[in-house]
């Protein structure tokens, strides 16, 4: 079951212009604060993001082990997919934080972790994704373990000592 495909090719990927309308609220003086959550181990696929055209080839994208909210002051909201080495895994666009998070939800549902605030030391995208990579460290095993233990996706203790 598809929800939602995110095309984009492999030039647009790394070009820099994918780059600055990411991270254009910055640049054009509007303030944005991030949130971060963790992602646990895929079961069952219910999204495909991929890079290329919805005509031509496509590739899929990688899993996300983490997930940054960035919540712009216009009350719009980018959900960025990233693994845990930093490998892009799409974003997609939300009219607000709340669908950004129930989107979230959707896609990982039963495997998502806690939204941790990123702390103000976190201005800009790639220092909120370095803080979700921190906490990925810690904290992804210990995610993982409670999701099959419990069934459920709740930030285990050592991750919750850094939240």
């Amino acid at each position: 079951m598809l929800r939602m495909r995110f095309y984009l090719t492999r030039s647009q990927l790394n070009s820099g212009v994918i780059h600055q309308q990411r991270s254009g609220c910055l640049r054009n003086g509007h303030s944005s604060h991030y949130e971060v959550a963790l992602v646990g181990e895929v079961v069952e696929l219910r999204t495909r993001h991929a890079i290329g055209l919805p005509d031509g080839p496509q590739q899929d994208m990688p899993l996300p082990n983490i997930l940054v909210l960035e919540a712009q002051s216009s009350g719009a909201a980018i959900l960025f997919r990233f693994t845990a080495s930093g490998e892009d895994c799409g974003d997609t666009w939300h009219n607000d934080v709340e669908s950004a998070k129930e989107q979230a939800a959707w896609e990982h549902e039963g495997i998502l972790g806690m939204w941790a605030k990123a702390p103000a030391e976190c201005p800009d995208l790639a220092s909120a994704l370095h803080y979700g990579q921190r906490l990925c460290k810690v904290g992804i095993s210990a995610l993982t373990y409670n999701v099959r233990r419990t069934g459920r996706a709740i930030c285990g203790a050592r991750c919750a000592l850094i939240l």
